[in-house]
């Protein structure tokens, strides 16, 4: 009897290796910064690692090019040192760990990871926090966002998202504006989008606006874009240049128009159990990637943008600016989802956006 107990045992034991064994070779982490300074003891007592899910690319971060691989790199850089190397970053690029909105928020709230990152236009499902980062063609330019993400309504929009998700919201990381690229030619008025099927975030507000517009609609996640547009199953998509380019859609996209119809950047947040667990010297650490990252993603936007669209007309894309006058075509088309931003966010919130906004313009 007890020579069977002791087989059984063993065979479970084995069992459970073979799993640990089969588990830890599906995701391997990106090559990170390691701090040469002894681990600093934590408020629990021990070093931390973070395992950070990320969606973007392995050879993007290791170009460190784009203000979005130049935030994360700042970020695992200056939070290794400024811990002391109490804290080390494990980063798992190319949605390794969850792919897509649900994964993402669901893997970090459960712990399965401790950080992550997604675009503000991927939080619609969870939280109507970024609704007005969404509203399409409201920013004239890059100076404007960042002003009203810095301003104290920015303030109140990362609180929400800690209130409705029940995430630590860390920091911005630029990316862009977004520009529509299609199979089919230029999009240079709302009529041209009549008919066209075109890959969009899940994102309500970022629907509504291309429905307005006159096109078909069909959310995809990122993951399964490339070979949507190759199969022909969506004509089109938007996204910001360096992600058009570092996810090759120039293979399967000839036409980029620059319809700037909406701002991108990411999100990187973490656990909630995790970050109340840090001591407070590791807490400043965060705060001080945080503030770094920002910093870096933003000085390289505008000059990255450029060298991006150029990268893209070597590979063979075309491009074409609207006018003014298309422009004010363009959001004069959205502004019903104008209307339906307002009644989601409500009238006050809505007008202290635009009273924002308005106020950033005349200083």
């Amino acid at each position: 009897m007890k020579s069977l107990l002791r087989s059984s045992i063993l065979l479970i034991c084995a069992f459970a290796m073979l799993l640990l064994t089969a588990c830890g070779g599906t995701a391997q982490p990106a090559t990170t910064p390691q701090g040469s300074a002894k681990p600093a003891a934590t408020a629990s007592g021990a070093p931390v690692t973070i395992r950070w899910a990320s969606s973007v690319a392995k050879s993007e971060i290791e170009a460190n090019n784009t203000p979005g691989a130049i935030a994360i790199n700042t970020w695992i850089k200056t939070v290794e040192s400024a811990s002391n190397g109490s804290i080390k970053v494990q980063i798992f690029p190319g949605s390794q760990l969850a792919n897509g909105t649900d994964e993402t928020i669901s893997g970090l709230q459960n712990g399965a990871f401790e950080m992550a990152q997604l675009n503000t236009g991927s939080w619609g499902d969870y939280t109507q926090a970024f609704a007005a980062l969404n509203v399409p063609y409201l920013f004239t330019d890059y100076s404007l966002v960042h002003a009203v993400m810095d301003s104290d309504f920015g303030k109140q929009m990362l609180q929400k998202v800690q209130n409705d998700v029940g995430v630590i919201p860390l920091c911005y990381s630029d990316i862009g504006y977004r520009h529509v690229t299609s199979s089919k030619g230029f999009i240079k008025s709302p009529a041209d989008f009549k008919g066209v099927k075109i890959r969009t975030m899940t994102d309500p507000i970022q629907i509504s606006s291309f429905n307005d517009l006159g096109a078909a609609v069909t959310p995809l996640s990122i993951s399964e874009l490339f070979s949507a547009l190759q199969q022909k199953l969506v004509d089109a998509q938007e996204n910001p240049l360096s992600t058009i380019f570092s996810n090759k859609f120039y293979e399967v996209q000839k036409y980029c128009t620059l319809t700037r119809h909406s701002y991108t950047t990411t999100l990187f947040f973490m656990n909630k159990d995790f970050y109340n667990k840090l001591s407070d010297s590791q807490k400043a650490a965060i705060k001080a990637a945080n503030e770094a990252a920002t910093k870096a993603s933003r000085q390289r936007l505008e000059a990255a943008e450029k060298e991006y669209q150029d990268k893209l007309t070597a590979a063979g894309m075309q491009f074409y600016k609207p006018t003014d006058a298309e422009m004010t075509a363009f959001q004069n088309a959205v502004k019903p989802t104008w209307d339906k931003v307002k009644k989601t966010m409500g009238d006050d919130q809505w007008n202290k956006l635009i009273a924002t906004v308005n106020s950033v313009k005349k200083s």
